[in-house]
């Protein structure tokens, strides 16, 4: 009988041992269909408590070695790929994993890969300016930005809404600048009451 692994740190109902929490790991990896560093399993599974680091260092080892994942190279960091065994094991063994923990843990994983995709697609940058924050926001792109500017911010709580607001939709802010820029009404209704055209 397989003894329970190290647990220290999770939430009550998560993965009793290692071949629980290995079951875990590739039914994420399934599910994403993205590989993913050690460093955004670990996010995603311990969002929930699921999995001890510890354990899960030696859960996504044993799965590497038993050729269940696939360690590579990926910009010079480690990331890893569930292989055909693994997408396999995954299936066969689902139903031995609580239905909630599952939907848990893969919820969470795709949150933790769509997060890190959008911080490398935007640029936010902020700095310290009397009386609150300027926020510097762009989208890059490879002949210079679509977008760049800079925002003020009087307060805590005004410099995390816009930086969550910009990061969660940034072609929005766009498409919001431009139609306000251009006038179309299209885009923002609205928003454009009539004003003295100086220019």
């Amino acid at each position: 009988m397989e003894s329970h692994t190290f647990k220290a740190g999770t939430a009550p109902g998560s993965p009793d041992t290692n071949t629980e929490i290995k079951m875990l790991v590739l039914y994420c990896m399934t599910r994403s269909g993205a590989e993913a560093d050690f460093a955004a399993l670990h996010e995603a599974l311990d969002m929930h408590g699921l999995v001890n680091y510890f354990a899960l260092v030696e859960s996504v080892d044993q799965l590497t070695v038993s050729g269940h994942l696939e360690r590579k190279e990926r910009n010079g960091a480690c990331v890893y790929a569930i292989t055909e065994l693994g997408r396999a094991t995954a299936s066969e063994f689902r139903s031995a994993l609580p239905p909630a923990t599952r939907d848990k843990a893969a919820s969470a994983l795709w949150l933790v890969l769509k997060r890190r995709k959008r911080l490398a697609e935007v640029s936010v940058r902020e700095r310290a300016a009397q009386g609150g924050f300027i926020l510097d926001l762009a989208i890059p792109e490879p002949e210079g930005a679509l977008i760049a500017l800079s925002v003020f911010a009087p307060g805590v709580g005004e410099r995390e809404l816009i930086k969550k607001r910009f990061l969660n939709d940034p072609i929005f802010i766009y498409k919001g600048i431009m139609a306000l820029l251009t006038g179309d009404r299209g885009v923002l209704g609205d928003l454009f009451p009539e004003k003295e055209k100086l220019f």
